[in-house]
C-alpha cells in the first residue's frame, strides 16, 4: 500500500525558498525499506516504505530516522538504508507561489456517536459541516464538537463557514454551542420548513450572531421563519432573519488557494422528509476532492439488494443527472449513516472513493441500527472504509475520549482524519490525546 506524504511545502514572506525534510530509501534498498514503530530491530513493523517514496522527517536518534507514518503513528527507518532530502522550491516567483503555497490541509469526522460532525481546517479557513448526535447531546463544556476543535487549537475564534445539510437532531444539536464560544461568519442552511425545538435554538443563534444566513429559498431580506414547537421549548416558535445571498450551485466558493468547496445539490422544495433536502457539498484540495452527503438518500431501504439505481426524485438519482461529472471524490462521506437508503451501486460508481467514511453509533433509527451491513460490505469491495463505530463498547469508559472522560456514553473515540498534502490523501483514526 502507497502511504502518501502528509507534509506540505513552506515558504516565507520574502519569497526565499524554505526546505522541506522527507526520508526516502537509498540506492542500497531495491524494492522497500521497513518501518517499524520504535527504533530497534524489535519494534513492530508498521509497513513498507517503497523506493521512490517518501514520509515526512521529524528527527533522528541513534541509527534511526524519525518519520510521520501517518496522521497517528510515528515509524522509525534505518539510517543504513535511508536519507534524507529536501524539498525546495527553485521557482520564487508570484506565478509559482500561487500554485504551491497552501497550509497543511485538514479534514476531521469527529465520533459524536450516532450523528455527524465535520470540521474541514488548515491555519487559513474553518468549515464545520453538521454537527449533531442522538446519543450524548452533552453540551458545553461537555460539547464534543466544541471540545475537540479547542483540544486541537485552543486559540481558535472564528469559523468561517457553518453548513447544516439538514436539521435533524443527529446533524444539529451540538452546534447552538458554536455561536457561543466562536464568531461564525456564514451559516448555509437548504431553508426548509422543519418543526423542532432544537431548530428553533439553531435558528435563534443565527439571529443573534453576526453570520450571513444562505439557505436555497431567499436571496436577501427579511423573513419570518415559522414553526410548530412543543409548549416545553423555550425558544420562540417565529424568527425573523436577515437573508443574505442564496446558494448557488453553480459556483464555487473559493476557501483559500487551490482549496474550494460547492453545493451540488440544494433544495428548499418542501418533502416529507427533510433528508430529502440535504445540502451535498464538493470539496476541492488541488487534485484531491471529498463528497460530503449529509442524510442523502438514493431510495427504499428494502430495494438496495435488488436495484443498483437509484430511485426516481432521490437526491442520488438528481446527482447523477445534473452533476455526474463533479461526483468523483477521493473521499466519501458515506449518505445516511450507511444505511441502505443511500450509496446505490451505479451511484458509488460514478463517485468512485477509494475512502469510505461512516458516522455513526448504537441508536435505532425506527427500530434499525445503522450502518447496514450491506453497505459496509459493498464500502469494503471499493476501498478503504473508516467508521466512528470502531470502539463504541471499550470507548464508554476511556478516560482521555474527547468530551467528557469515562461518561459511559458512546462517543469521542473513533475520529477520522484525512491530511491532505501534495502526494495525495492520507486518513487514520486520530486521537488527539494520543
Amino acid at each position: 500500500m502507497k502511504y502518501f506524504i502528509a507534509g506540505l511545502l513552506f515558504f516565507c514572506c520574502s519569497l526565499f525558498a524554505q526546505a522541506a525534510e522527507y526520508v526516502t530509501p537509498s540506492n542500497r534498498a531495491t524494492n522497500s525499506i521497513t518501518v517499524r514503530s520504535s527504533p530497534n530491530e524489535g519494534g513492530v513493523q508498521l509497513g513498507q516504505l517503497k523506493v521512490g517514496e517518501e514520509l515526512e522527517y521529524l528527527g533522528s536518534v541513534p541509527y534511526w530516522h524519525k518519520v510521520r507514518f501517518s496522521p497517528r503513528k510515528i515509524g522509525y527507518v534505518s539510517k543504513s538504508w535511508s536519507e534524507i532530502i529536501d524539498h525546495a522550491l527553485t521557482d520564487n516567483s508570484e506565478e509559482n507561489l500561487a500554485d504551491t503555497k497552501f497550509k497543511d490541509f485538514y479534514v476531521d469526522v469527529i465520533d459524536v456517536g450516532t450523528g455527524l460532525a465535520m470540521w474541514i481546517h488548515n491555519d487559513n479557513f474553518n468549515v464545520i459541516y453538521d454537527g449533531g448526535t442522538q446519543d450524548d447531546g452533552a453540551r458545553m463544556p461537555d460539547n464534543r464538537l466544541i471540545n475537540f476543535i479547542q483540544h486541537h487549537q485552543p486559540a481558535l475564534k472564528r469559523i468561517d463557514h457553518l453548513i447544516v445539510s439538514h436539521p435533524h437532531k443527529d446533524h444539529i444539536s451540538l452546534l447552538p454551542d458554536l455561536f457561543s464560544n466562536f464568531k461564525v461568519a456564514n451559516v448555509w442552511d437548504s431553508g426548509a420548513d422543519y418543526n423542532s425545538c432544537i431548530y428553533a435554538e439553531f435558528l435563534s443563534a443565527v439571529r443573534a450572531s453576526d453570520a450571513e444566513y444562505h439557505t436555497a429559498t431567499n436571496n436577501f431580506g427579511l423573513k419570518d421563519i415559522a414553526m410548530e414547537i412543543g409548549a416545553n421549548c423555550q425558544f420562540p416558535s417565529s424568527v425573523k432573519l436577515k437573508f443574505s445571498s442564496r446558494i448557488n450551485t453553480d459556483e464555487k466558493i473559493i476557501l483559500d488557494k487551490n482549496i474550494s468547496m460547492q453545493f451540488l445539490y440544494a433544495t428548499a422544495e418542501h418533502h416529507s422528509d427533510v433528508n430529502e433536502n440535504s445540502l451535498v457539498v464538493r470539496l476541492e484540495v488541488g487534485k484531491n476532492s471529498f463528497l460530503l452527503m449529509g442524510d442523502a438518500e438514493g431510495g427504499a431501504r428494502a430495494k438496495w439488494l435488488t436495484n443498483d439505481s437509484p430511485e426516481k426524485n432521490t437526491i442520488e438519482a438528481d446527482l447523477l443527472e445534473c452533476c455526474k461529472a463533479n461526483l468523483k471524490a477521493d473521499v466519501l462521506i458515506a449518505g445516511h449513516h450507511g444505511s441502505s437508503t443511500s450509496s446505490r451501486r451505479l451511484f458509488l460508481d460514478a463517485v468512485k472513493p477509494r475512502y469510505f467514511v461512516i458516522s455513526s453509533g448504537p441508536f435505532k433509527y425506527s427500530g434499525v441500527t445503522l450502518p447496514d451491513q450491506e453497505v459496509v460490505n459493498e464500502f469494503i469491495k471499493r476501498g478503504q472504509l473508516f467508521s466512528t463505530t470502531q470502539n463504541d463498547n471499550t470507548c464508554k469508559q476511556n478516560a482521555n475520549k474527547i468530551g467528557a472522560d469515562a461518561d459511559n456514553e458512546v462517543g469521542g473515540c473513533d475520529n477520522v482524519r484525512f491530511i491532505i498534502g501534495q502526494n495525495g490523501v492520507l486518513g487514520d483514526f486520530y486521537f488527539p490525546h494520543e
